[in-house]
């Protein structure tokens, strides 16, 4: 288990909207870390996190290195190794946390949604102990009914997106004994980085 995240940079900004802060209250309940940023700040968060968790090495979805192009050179410059989305799911397994790109996320859940469909893309999210998704907070939607609206879209798209994962807090499991188990499918803990539009 990774301890408390330090405070975001000095530059972070509020939350963006009253979506923004219901979505971080509610995910708060699941037990996610929701921090809000400016575009500019998001490196600066992305590492301190990192550096909370104590990992060396973070597997990069490849839709976050389309997103912030100069991202994955920030983190290398500041020594953190970077798996490629593609490296075989041994080595993604191997990596201290995984950074995905969220296509929405959910204020009435706190959930967020993941869209790749690239094998490689979606477990950087499954494999590694940590996760930390970056959410735009123009990707906000209100509720189940709205994601439902994209998910039909998606599917009747074309090309369709045949992928999509929600997930809501950290990997969690009560199958033994009744007794609640964080991380044992997956992430121990999962940071949603709220990116505001301006």
């Amino acid at each position: 288990m990774s301890a408390e995240p330090s405070a975001p940079p000095a530059s972070a900004a509020p939350l963006p909207s009253e979506a923004g802060a219901a979505f971080a209250a509610r995910a708060a309940t699941v037990s996610t870390d929701v921090r809000a940023v400016a575009t500019a700040d998001v490196p600066a968060l992305v590492i301190a996190l990192l550096r909370d968790a104590g990992a060396h090495s973070v597997a990069l979805e490849s839709p976050v290195a389309a997103a912030f192009p100069t991202l994955g050179d920030t983190l290398r410059g500041v020594g953190l190794a970077l798996v490629a989305a593609d490296a075989p799911p041994a080595v993604l397994a191997e990596a201290a946390a995984g950074l995905s790109l969220a296509a929405f996320g959910i204020v009435e859940t706190g959930s967020v949604a993941i869209a790749s469909p690239a094998l490689g893309d979606r477990l950087t999210g499954m494999l590694p102990t940590e996760h930390i998704v970056l959410l735009r907070a123009s990707d906000l939607v209100a509720d189940l009914d709205a994601a439902a609206a994209r998910l039909r879209a998606w599917a009747t798209g074309d090309p369709p997106r045949p992928y999509v994962s929600f997930i809501t807090g950290p990997s969690r499991t009560a199958d033994i004994e009744r007794v609640l188990t964080i991380g044992v499918q997956g992430p121990c803990a999962l940071h949603v980085v709220l990116v505001s539009d301006a």
